[in-house]
């Protein structure tokens, strides 16, 4: 994952981690920014320009937001 966010754009990742930030200070939280996968898997959904939209997969074990795949 960390390789695919340095393949980003500065905004981009800006974006991006703004948004899992938001998520890690508001937990839980819900649509537009956070969806439910089921069996306690969730995703980012960042906006990003050009109607594009990045996914970040998380969990929450205890009080940590582990990220585990993104595209």
């Amino acid at each position: 994952m960390r390789e695919w966010l340095k393949g980003l754009d500065a905004k981009d990742r800006r974006i991006i981690a703004e948004d899992i930030k938001d998520v890690e200070f508001s937990w839980p939280i819900g649509m537009p920014l956070v969806r439910s996968l089921g069996r306690e898997l969730w995703e980012v959904r960042s906006s990003l320009p050009h109607g594009r939209i990045a996914r970040v997969i998380f969990f929450v074990e205890k009080d940590c937001m582990v990220l585990l795949h993104a595209s």
